[in-house]
C-alpha cells in the first residue's frame, strides 16, 4: 500500500529541488548576460549611465560580482569620468566580496587634482570620498595625506564647491 502523504511529500521536494535549479539557471544566466553585455562597445553616454548605476542596480542582484571586476578595473584606470564613476562599484567589491585591491587607494589619491573640482561630479566624489576614508582599519597617515591634498585642491577650487 502507498502512503497518500509520503508521495506529496516527495513531490513537494523535488518541486522544492526543481525551483531553486530554475533560479540557479536565472542567476548564471543574469551574470553572464551583464558581463557580454559589458563586453559589447557602447556610447560614452550608456557607458557613464551603466557605471553610476551598477552599484545599486546590478551588483546586488548578482550571485557572482565579481565578475564585473574587469570592467570596473579597466574603467577605473581609464581617468576622468569613467574612473569616478566606478569608484563605488568598485569600493563595494572589495568591502562586502573581499576583492584584494592593493592599488585602490593611491589611485584614488592621484585622482585628487584641482580639476576634478570642475566636474560635474565633484559632489558625489567628495560625498564618496567621505565614505572610504572613514574605514578604521586606514592609517592615519593615509587619511591626513587625503585631507591635506583636498586642502591645498580646495584652494583652487571654484567657490561653488
Amino acid at each position: 500500500a502507498i502512503d497518500i502523504s509520503e508521495l506529496s511529500q516527495h513531490s513537494g521536494e523535488k518541486q522544492k529541488t526543481d525551483a531553486s535549479k530554475t533560479i540557479h539557471h536565472i542567476c548564471k544566466a543574469y551574470n553572464s548576460t551583464w558581463v557580454l553585455f559589458l563586453k559589447m562597445p557602447k556610447s560614452r553616454e550608456l557607458y557613464h549611465t551603466i557605471l553610476s548605476s551598477l552599484h545599486e542596480n546590478v551588483i546586488p542582484h548578482m550571485h557572482n560580482p565579481k565578475l564585473l571586476i574587469d570592467f570596473l578595473v579597466d574603467s577605473y584606470n581609464l581617468g576622468g569620468t569613467a574612473s569616478l564613476l566606478a569608484l563605488n562599484s568598485l569600493f563595494i567589491l572589495i568591502t562586502k566580496y573581499n576583492l584584494d585591491y592593493p592599488s585602490f587607494y593611491p589611485k584614488l589619491y592621484r585622482m585628487l587634482t584641482p580639476d576634478l573640482l570642475h566636474t560635474t561630479y565633484v559632489a558625489r566624489f567628495i560625498m564618496m570620498l567621505d565614505i572610504f576614508l572613514k574605514s578604521p582599519l586606514l592609517p592615519a597617515y593615509l587619511v591626513a595625506a587625503f585631507a591635506k591634498r583636498l586642502a591645498h585642491n580646495a584652494l583652487q577650487a571654484p567657490p561653488h564647491v
